[in-house]
């Protein structure tokens, strides 16, 4: 793994010297929730090529797992990608049509995985400026904010704005959620997790608060239901929604996860290992091993990741209780920093300015404390020219 990736971390461990520290209350680890991811998709993907169908299911394969995809595979996925713009005049269109979601997800394919192509020059085909100017009033599936948002909130901040807007008034009703097919925990789920991961949650603060109390009013016991209207057993499905919006929410919208708040998530994520099939990395829906189930649980299970990382770096810093080990960590990290601006300069000159033009300071998942030195803003905003805006680590060369 590229030195990029152990930068971030460094990063956050700035973040979290400035708050609070807090003590870790599960043995569970980052390696214990990977294993769970890799178990699903080794269950979920049987090792066939990818077409432009699967973009959106290869966003949140590689969220957490990037390694899981080979590179002659993504390099297939590529070549699909070009001959389509090229039989479509720049335009992606998969066999369902045209769809704003498929473009986000490429375009973060692109960053994570192509070390000489941009997504604002496929052979010269602008990927950006057609996601940026796209009909909007064609998105029919609140679903597609879900990978939409995060995306357009790391190329433009109105833009940003601009869709999540729409998205709530085409969509949200307080008091009861997302209708979309009525109303249900997976929908208001989604709302949640789309929003908090532009990092605006200040902006929208009172709408996700009402979102967050819509949630909790379908919580059952062992997780969650789909809709109490049409019964109330839990559903791995549902619990696993509920892990990925409640993990967002709180990593993007205090900047760290209190005591109380990850004990909350450990055990949703308990609720979810109930549902374990027999077949490793399958999960159950009603009784039976279901491919579709397990997705939603590696959805739930790739934001749950990062609030059980956020733990463990707190706690790197429980025992920084003096300046000389607080002075030695900020040593360790300008290391760090340093190293990773020389190795990687190239390659951030290359795709930094479409990225960050407009928008220089990147969303980031982990804590944001207010006045950092400029040398660090500046490394944050490298770590996202680099791919890292989204998708939170790099695929190695």
């Amino acid at each position: 793994m590229k030195k990029i990736v152990s930068l971030l971390a460094a990063l956050s461990l700035i973040f979290m010297i400035s708050l609070p520290a807090y003590a870790q209350t599960t043995e569970i680890t980052t390696d214990d929730v990977q294993q769970d991811i890799d178990d699903i998709i080794s269950y979920i993907h049987d090792g066939s090529s990818f077409s432009l169908d699967d973009a959106v299911t290869l966003y949140y394969l590689t969220m957490t797992a990037p390694d899981a995809i080979p590179n002659d595979m993504m390099a297939d996925f590529f070549n699909v990608v070009e001959q389509n713009l090229a039989e479509n005049d720049g335009k992606l269109i998969p066999t369902n049509g045209e769809n704003m979601a498929t473009y986000a997800a490429v375009i973060n394919l692109y960053y994570i995985y192509s070390d000489d192509t941009t997504p604002d020059d496929i052979n010269g085909f602008d990927l950006i400026d057609t996601f940026m100017n796209y009909d909007t009033s064609t998105i029919t599936n609140p679903y597609d904010y879900t990978v939409i948002l995060p995306v357009a909130s790391n190329l433009d901040e109105d833009f940003c704005y601009t869709l999540t807007d729409k998205y709530i008034d085409d969509y949200y009703t307080p008091g009861q959620g997302v209708d979309y097919w009525g109303y249900s925990c997976d929908n208001v789920a989604n709302f949640i997790t789309a929003i908090s991961n532009t990092g605006y949650t200040e902006k929208y603060a009172d709408v996700l608060t009402d979102a967050m109390e819509v949630l909790d009013t379908y919580k059952v016991d062992g997780g969650y239901c789909f809709n109490p209207e049409y019964g109330t057993d839990a559903n791995v499905d549902s619990t696993a929604m509920a892990l990925m919006a409640k993990s967002s929410y709180y990593l993007n919208s205090d900047g760290d996860i209190s005591d109380e708040e990850l004990q909350e998530l450990l055990e949703i994520y308990d609720d979810i290992m109930a549902f374990k099939g027999d077949t490793t990395g399958s999960y159950n829906y009603d009784g039976t091993e279901s491919a579709y189930s397990s997705f939603d649980v590696l959805k739930g299970l790739n934001e749950f990741y990062y609030a059980v990382m956020a733990n463990e770096i707190s706690s790197e810093f429980n025992d920084l209780d003096d300046e000389e080990n607080y002075e030695n960590a900020s040593d360790d990290v300008d290391e760090e920093i340093e190293e990773t601006a020389d190795d990687t300069a190239e390659n951030a000159k290359q795709v930094r300015e479409p990225v960050t033009a407009v928008n220089s300071t990147p969303k980031s998942y982990f804590p944001k404390t207010g006045d950092l030195s400029s040398e660090i803003v500046l490394a944050i905003a490298s770590v996202a020219g680099l791919g890292l805006i989204v998708s939170k680590k790099k695929k190695d060369d």
